[in-house]
């Protein structure tokens, strides 16, 4: 069974764990997307995603031929998904990415399933980690120690003081 995620676009733009990893960028919008691909952030590549955003998009904005992100126009984007989790039809494969309190309690009232922006996230917190360790294990790597640099010096002299 695939699932389907609804995200809260700005909710997740301006979580601390994105706008770090991805800083200021000309189209947050296509930076989300990116994101959550290369990440794979929603798991199984059957499960769908799509993500919503208030207002109308932005003048130069290259449309998502995916249909991936929406603008909710006139409509909050917060009213937009309460609308499409009452009118789903089976909300239990609904996944609603949010932090807003409304819409989880919306979500958790049709019995869809919530995430946080952390939890959403984890995955992109967990490549970060993994980046870290492997950047200190290289850097252990280089390191020798005093015991190993005299044995080192002592050849070298040997060879080419002699």
């Amino acid at each position: 069974m695939s699932l389907q995620y609804i995200i809260d676009g700005y909710n997740l733009i301006h979580h601390p764990l994105f706008s770090s990893t991805y800083k200021k960028t000309d189209n947050p919008a296509q930076a989300l997307l990116l994101c959550i691909r290369t990440h794979h952030l929603t798991g199984s590549v059957k499960n769908e995603f799509v993500v919503v955003f208030d207002g109308y998009p932005p003048y130069a904005y290259q449309q998502d031929h995916s249909r991936r992100v929406i603008f909710s126009g006139d409509e909050s984007a917060d009213e937009y998904i309460k609308r499409v989790i009452e009118k789903a039809g089976n909300a239990r494969t609904l996944v609603v990415v949010s932090d807003d309190k409304e819409i989880v309690f919306c979500a958790k009232a049709y019995r869809a399933q919530s995430c946080s922006g952390d939890e959403f996230f984890s995955a992109l917190q967990d490549a970060a980690r993994t980046r870290q360790e492997s950047l200190r294990c290289q850097e252990n790597e280089r390191k020798i120690g005093y015991s190993q640099m005299q044995k080192i010096n002592k050849e070298m002299r040997e060879k080419w003081l002699k």
